[in-house]
């Protein structure tokens, strides 16, 4: 989010030519029904217990489609400036975030995640494929 307003001066320069935002999102935003601020600040959060950290995760990813259709619609209001704002979801991939994961986790669903898991290379393709693609197969805030 910070990365992204500290930007908006440059990405609404009318000389950019495709100004994209991507966010990488996730579909366990779908976890966290509605965004809480009371309930991610990091006083009322138990870092040691699984409910938490699955349940900050879903507010991170939650947090991120919100920001995409947030500048989505605020992109709307400058149709000359070519901004799109993308959520992405890349799926299941091999990367280091279960590692603060209970040991149980590891041992029940971690040999099963690990048969389906795409590798980060595979992973950024939907990332890639995205930046990269034609404006009109798109949808700005989808």
């Amino acid at each position: 989010f910070a990365l992204t307003a500290n930007l908006l001066p440059l990405l609404l320069d009318p000389a950019v030519a495709d100004a994209r935002v991507l966010t990488l999102a996730s579909l366990a935003h779908h976890w966290a029904r509605t965004f809480d601020f009371g309930a991610v600040r990091a006083a009322a959060l138990d870092a040691r217990t699984f409910d938490t950290r699955g349940f900050g995760y879903a507010q991170s990813k939650l947090a991120d489609v919100y920001l995409t259709h947030e500048l989505a619609r605020r992109f709307a209001a400058y149709p000359g400036a070519h901004l799109a704002a993308y959520s992405i979801d890349p799926g299941n991939v091999m990367t280091n975030l279960a590692r603060h994961m209970p040991l149980y986790f590891f041992v029940l669903g971690a040999p099963i995640l690990y048969l389906c898991q795409k590798t980060c290379r595979q992973g950024a393709q939907t990332t890639l494929t995205c930046a990269f693609s034609d404006r009109a197969a798109l949808t700005n805030g989808g």
